[in-house]
């Protein structure tokens, strides 16, 4: 799931799969790195904002390449009354 810190932009304390700082974050237009790892405001698109507000937040640390746990149980097929 992206962190509070990544939906805003800014990927200066993300991490790849082996606990790794990100090295870069490149502008897709000039194909230069955004500075610290942080897309400016102005750079993000809304409605993609909006999609990524859909998502929970993480909710636990990350760990090799998962940030996000749920109590649903991952047996299939399954029966779900709601």
């Amino acid at each position: 799931m992206p962190t509070a810190l990544e939906r805003q932009g800014n990927f200066s304390q993300s991490i790849d799969n082996n606990r790794n700082p990100i090295k870069e974050i490149d502008d897709p237009i000039t194909r230069q790195p955004y500075p610290n790892r942080t897309i400016p405001v102005t750079k993000i698109y809304g409605p993609g904002q909006a999609l990524l507000n859909l998502y929970p937040l993480p909710n636990i640390a990350q760990t090799q390449n998962y940030n996000y746990t749920s109590q649903v149980p991952g047996k299939i097929p399954r029966r779900s009354l709601t």
